[in-house]
């Protein structure tokens, strides 16, 4: 930073590579990214395991949700089940309690899949936020900095959106939609009231 302005990224090599711009695009690590800085964005990773069948004829066209997971078929016919909800840290370990409760709430939504063959498990982490909602712009006081993180569930399918907005301030236009719901201001407000906590259950 010189005079409250990115100036350059320097790597743990001792490399500099100046910027006129930097990007907060890290997802569930967009939190550290902000501690290098001193500023604290509220990001932190969301733990989600998943379970993948074996291949199957096609037997649902659509995603099924529920309250115990989600269900949807791939082009290849396998399976997919999910998804925890888990804060533990960084953690991207699989777990058999967590597992368990996803084939029985699968099972319970579709019988068919109580015999068939679980081919793999992993678990990924989303970058949450404690409204759960994006983290998008600049922060007031800091020029050549922009947020681009904190989309939690929605990273996918709001990625094309999320790139045209960042790309038209970078240049300095006005960005296609609204972003003042998803501004970092958001978090000082004292009204703000967070729907989902991001404290770590583990030491």
């Amino acid at each position: 930073m010189r005079n409250n302005r990115v100036a350059a990224i320097k790597t743990n090599r001792q490399q500099e590579f100046h910027c006129s711009t930097l990007i907060n695009a890290a997802g569930a690590w967009a939190g550290q990214i902000g501690d290098m800085m001193g500023i604290n964005i509220p990001v932190a990773p969301v733990k989600g395991q998943i379970i993948l069948s074996e291949r199957l004829p096609p037997i649902i066209k659509s995603c099924i949700s529920t309250s115990d997971c989600y269900i949807a078929q791939k082009d290849n016919g396998e399976i997919l089940i999910g998804s925890t909800t888990e804060i533990k840290g960084f953690d991207t370990r699989c777990s058999y309690p967590e597992l368990r409760s996803l084939v029985i709430g699968a099972v319970k939504a579709l019988p068919i899949l109580g015999s068939v063959a679980i081919k793999r498990t992993w678990a990924g982490l989303r970058p949450g936020s404690p409204d759960e909602l994006p983290i998008l712009g600049g922060i007031p006081g800091i020029d050549g900095y922009l947020n681009a993180c904190g989309h939690f569930r929605t990273g996918i399918v709001t990625s094309p959106i999320t790139g045209r907005i960042i790309a038209d301030l970078v240049l300095g236009k006005e960005p296609p939609i609204d972003v003042s719901p998803f501004l970092y201001e958001r978090f000082l407000q004292p009204d703000f009231k967070a729907s989902f906590s991001l404290e770590s259950e583990v030491a």
